[in-house]
């Protein structure tokens, strides 16, 4: 458990004993909802300002299910989301490892904080710097701790249905093979592959950052 503290859950200023305490109940969440979902309402939220191109990569989606693809959301939108259960939910905008933007006129900022409330197995946040946290940078001898308390890939310990977070550069395309997770890993994920299975061999655009548990697969 000191391991698992010092290298999975480093940064946090959580005291050791709750630490402890969520990363043996991600460990439990792994095990004991495993292959308990099928592919149904697919949850995607996308800002116009960097949707030129992924657009209809994520509209590919609707192979997998049903495709609830909006643009733009209002944080009306956003909150009204969190009633319902999904299969999949992704975000799509500018974004730090503490949220993402998918409205710059009008709102529809989707915190990390959020995560904890979504009814779905598996989350996707496709942005710049989304899998990692903020740091002062500070010069010392130690792990720089993250300057906010909560970021996406923290809420895999106190979120109670995500099971696999896939953080990065999920929708890169304008090549002419596929280089983005959503046109090479959905497909196996979908045919019941476990995610580590569905990503092996193939070719990725900038930094995809897996984060929970990778032999998560769903019932198909």
């Amino acid at each position: 458990m000191d391991i698992c503290i010092s290298l999975i859950y480093p940064t946090h200023d959580l005291n050791y004993q709750t630490k402890k305490a969520q990363i043996i109940s991600a460990f439990d969440k792994f095990c004991t909802q495993r292959g308990g979902y099928y592919l149904d309402d697919i949850s995607v939220f996308e800002s116009s300002a960097v949707n030129t191109r992924s657009k209809e990569i994520y509209k590919q989606m609707d192979t997998y299910g049903t495709l609830l693809y909006r643009e733009d959301p209002t944080d009306l939108e956003l909150g009204a989301s969190l009633d319902g259960s999904y299969s999949m939910y992704c975000v799509h905008g500018h974004s730090n490892p503490s949220g993402t933007d998918l409205n710059i006129a009008d709102g529809g900022w989707f915190s990390a904080a959020l995560v904890n409330e979504l009814k779905t197995p598996f989350f996707g946040a496709d942005g710049c710097y989304v899998g990692g946290w903020w740091s002062g940078q500070l010069d010392t001898n130690t792990l720089d701790p993250s300057i906010d308390s909560l970021w996406y890939g923290s809420t895999i310990f106190t979120s109670r249905y995500v099971q696999v977070m896939v953080l990065g550069l999920l929708s890169q395309n304008g090549f002419s093979y596929p280089v983005s997770f959503i046109e090479n890993g959905l497909p196996g994920l979908s045919e019941g592959k476990t995610l580590a299975e569905s990503m092996i061999s193939h070719t990725y655009l900038g930094e995809t950052i897996i984060v929970g548990d990778p032999t998560f697969h769903y019932s198909v």
